[in-house]
């Protein structure tokens, strides 16, 4: 093609832990002809380890995903890769923006997209990010506390929020449930809470996917 970019190709990392959705977007961005994915992930984990590896200009983040969620993800990829534009892929019927731009994310798009529309969002938030336009939210993000917490340990405290009983955390994570009860007094101890809703609160907080808040009200339940 005449006049091409010596770069034309956006690379892109893929992110969804359900491998028909994943495999659908991978489908879709494949028959573009200036975009290629270059790497899949199934969990926030995996997306984390790859981005490091693989160094994709996009990263398509599905947010509700098992064990550590897309916005936490999304937020350490983002402090560690800031060349790389993070966007958003979800179903929710409203995002908390402000959490969203707290994670580096710079454009959200509904899971029910069409391909020529997400493929415009790509290329002009890919264009924006790399202008260094960016929303105000996401100007100056805030230290997460959370940051504080070992990969294993923030696994384990992932599963614990979702309201997983020590015993399913152990199966989980192949480890022994004393191990888990090892792990929430380490959590607690770095985060300096006292209570499983002191932590919950603070995930809420600091916008760790998947937490409800306990007490929205601020009141006694």
């Amino acid at each position: 093609m005449l006049n091409d970019p010596p770069n034309r190709f956006i690379d892109v990392l893929v992110v969804d832990d359900h491998d028909l959705l994943r495999r659908g977007v991978v489908s879709a961005l494949t028959e573009l002809s200036d975009m290629r994915v270059v790497a899949e992930a199934a969990s926030g984990e995996e997306a984390i380890r790859l981005a490091r590896e693989v160094q994709p200009d996009v990263v398509l983040m599905d947010l509700r995903m098992p064990g550590m969620g897309g916005l936490e993800a999304a937020r350490r990829i983002g402090m560690t890769q800031p060349q790389t534009c993070i966007i958003a892929v979800t179903a929710w019927d409203s995002e908390p923006w402000q959490r969203l731009g707290q994670s580096h994310i710079a454009a959200c798009v509904g899971k029910n997209v069409q391909v020529p529309d997400l493929a415009a969002t790509i290329r002009r938030t890919l264009g924006a990010h790399r202008r260094g336009r960016q929303p105000p939210a996401i100007a100056e993000p805030t230290r997460n506390p959370f940051d504080v917490l070992s990969a294993r340990e923030m696994q384990a405290c992932t599963l614990l929020l979702a309201g997983h009983r020590p015993a399913q955390v152990a199966r989980e994570m192949f480890i022994a449930p004393k191990t888990v009860h090892s792990f929430r007094y380490r959590i607690f101890e770095k985060l300096g809470v006292g209570s499983d809703i002191e932590l919950t609160k603070l995930a809420v907080a600091h916008g760790i996917a998947g937490v409800r808040d306990p007490d929205p009200s601020g009141g006694p339940q």
